[in-house]
């Protein structure tokens, strides 16, 4: 038989399931910023520097403007940090996210005809898939 958990984890729990659909609504109306913030780098950088690294310089300006769309907005009451490290600390802790990001991107373009064409569908793709992972992220190691 399980024990139930102690009332102060089923405290911490409620707190937790009531905060997670406001933030992760408002992560996501943060992440549709970031992604026209991506597509516009990677359309503005695809002739110079071809789509792979056009995709990769567009994720750190989509990444640098979401976070501060988040530390303003979605997570406004995890903003003690100093800015400059808790920039960094976005940028490491959705390292993961990005490595899924680009993988799904770099093969998207690499395979899929209409994703070289219109590289928006790739950056669609590959932000669509490490959106949770980039939220919790964000969400415990971040903005706590």
């Amino acid at each position: 038989m399980t024990a139930l958990p102690s009332a102060r984890t089923a405290r911490a729990i409620t707190a937790v399931m009531r905060a997670v659909p406001h933030e992760f609504v408002r992560f996501g109306v943060v992440g549709a910023v970031g992604f026209v913030c991506n597509v516009a780098v990677v359309y503005a950088l695809r002739a110079a520097l071809g789509l792979y690294a056009a995709g990769a310089a567009a994720y750190v300006v989509a990444a640098s403007v979401t976070w501060l769309f988040n530390r303003r907005w979605t997570f406004r009451d995890g903003t003690r940090r100093p800015m400059l490290a808790q920039w960094l600390l976005y940028l490491a802790a959705n390292a993961f996210g990005f490595a899924i990001y680009y993988a799904v991107y770099a093969a998207s373009i690499g395979f899929v005809a209409l994703c070289a064409r219109e590289p928006a569908v790739a950056v669609a793709l590959g932000a669509a898939l490490s959106l949770l992972v980039n939220f919790f992220a964000s969400q415990r190691v971040v903005f706590r």
